[in-house]
Parts: structure tokens; sequence; C-alpha cells
């Protein structure tokens, strides 16, 4: 899909997510899908050849980048009101099989739909998230693979603390130094 028309995309969604808003409606769904098109955006617009939803030839991620034959998976998460947020990754597979980079496209507490991060990641950074761990997960049995993205590494260290949980190096990094990742496009080549 070319840049132009991804932008014009984007704004579209923008549009409607101040409708939705007016009305006293969050799509969540709708969220996820805005997350891919403005990664799929900003990829085209630094010269990418991207193509997403029936038009990939692969299928295993939300992007594929067919000049590099890259499989982008695309992440969201809204900031609640203790300033956490985190991805799912359901039960580990799709990190070990499905992608090359990952972009977890962080939402505001607002119903504006602002965009607060866009954290890219390789799949080897993600590796650690694809083990289970106990006491994170609201749904154990079917998605106890999550990335957290806590606003300060002391918040993180005491919920793992209070949590009797396994600390993943990926979250303390990302919650010591979160300009590490955030819209680190260059990592993806």
């Amino acid at each position: 899909m070319k840049a132009k028309s991804l932008k014009k995309i984007v704004k579209g969604l923008e549009n409607i997510f101040r409708v939705l808003k007016d009305n006293g409606v969050n799509d969540h769904i709708l969220r996820q899908r805005y997350a891919e098109y403005l990664v799929a955006s900003i990829l085209a617009g630094r010269g990418h050849a991207v193509s997403l939803l029936g038009e990939r030839e692969n299928t295993a991620a939300d992007i594929y980048l067919t000049d590099k034959k890259i499989r982008v998976e695309v992440k969201s998460g809204k900031i609640h009101k203790d300033g956490w947020a985190d991805a799912s990754f359901k039960i580990g597979n799709q990190i070990s099989r499905k992608f090359d980079f990952c972009v977890f496209v962080i939402f505001g507490k607002s119903n504006r739909e602002r965009v607060e991060h866009l954290f890219v990641f390789t799949s080897d950074e993600l590796q650690e998230v694809a083990k289970k761990r106990k006491h994170v997960a609201a749904f154990q049995g079917s998605n106890p693979c999550l990335l957290l993205y806590s606003p300060c590494l002391k918040e993180y260290d005491a919920y793992i603390k209070e949590e009797k949980t396994t600390p993943f190096k990926i979250e303390r990094t990302l919650s010591r130094n979160p300009k590490r990742f955030d819209r680190k496009w260059g990592k993806i080549k």
C-alpha cells in the first residue's frame, strides 16, 4: 500500500475516534486496527514496501515488508489509571515464530486515542516474554505471556516483589530507559 493512502487512512481513523469520543464510545478493536495502519504508514514513509491485511503474502504478522521480507507484529495498549500498560502475546508462540519485529503502540489515558509511545523491539529482545509467569495475567490459562510497561523502574520492582513473580530483563530495561525503544525505526532495516 502506498504511503499517501496509508496517511489518509490514519487521518480518517483519527476522525472516527473523535466522533466515538463525542459519543462516549471506547473501541479497543478499532484502536488495534488504527495502531496497525499507523505503523504501516510510518514504515511506508520510511521507504518500505508495506502490505497488510488481505494483501500480505506472508500473513504470520500484522505487517509484511515485501522489499525486505520482514514481518512486523503490532501490539496496542492503553495506559491504565496507574500509568501502566501491557501487550498480550497470549501463550507465547507468536514471539518465537511469527514476527521479526514488534511495535508496541501505547495510547494515553484519555479517550482521544493519542499515541504516547511507539516501542520497537526485535523478536530476540522479547524472547523471555514467551515464558509463562504467575500472578501477572488475569487469564492465566489463555493469556499468560504479557509485556508490562511501567512508568518507572522503582514501581516495576515493587510490583514484581509484591506479586512474587518473575521479572523480565526487557521490562526492566524498558522501565529504566523507554527512549531506548521509543520510535527506534532504524532497527527495522
